[in-house]
């Protein structure tokens, strides 16, 4: 059992690794050439992290459909499903932090501005 809590935080942290990069690396190009169609942004994120996972995963001989227990009749098939499993991890990290981070901005923003629409902001803000 410790051997697979092992593997599933080395896939986790493959799958942030797999972010990171795709962020650092791969989302500053895409602003390069000023790629503005979000559904073509997204395609082309989606299927980077998936090809960066699978690379991952294959790198690392990682297979966690044989840790798993499961007998597949080809090696490699099981580190590419796990590459993508590795690809979809680091879109799923991504929107999780996204999500959360935006959010926060969002709600600070909203906070900021009912504060300066606010009759307690217009009596005590100097002219």
């Amino acid at each position: 059992m410790e051997d697979l809590a092992k593997y599933l935080i080395l896939v986790l942290f493959a799958a942030s690794v797999g972010e990171a990069v795709i962020e650092t690396l791969f989302s500053p190009l895409l602003d390069v050439f000023a790629l503005t169609n979000l559904r073509l942004r997204t395609l082309i994120f989606n299927w980077t992290s998936a090809v960066l996972g699978v690379v991952i995963a294959l790198g690392f001989k990682l297979q966690l459909f044989s840790l798993l227990g499961g007998v597949g009749q080809y090696g490699p098939i099981d580190s590419v499903l796990t590459g993508v499993i590795i690809g979809r991890g680091a879109n799923f990290v991504h929107g999780l932090i996204t999500s959360f981070f935006l959010k926060q901005v969002e709600t600070r923003a909203n906070i900021d501005e009912s504060f300066a629409q606010s009759e307690y902001y217009a009596k005590h803000t100097p002219e």
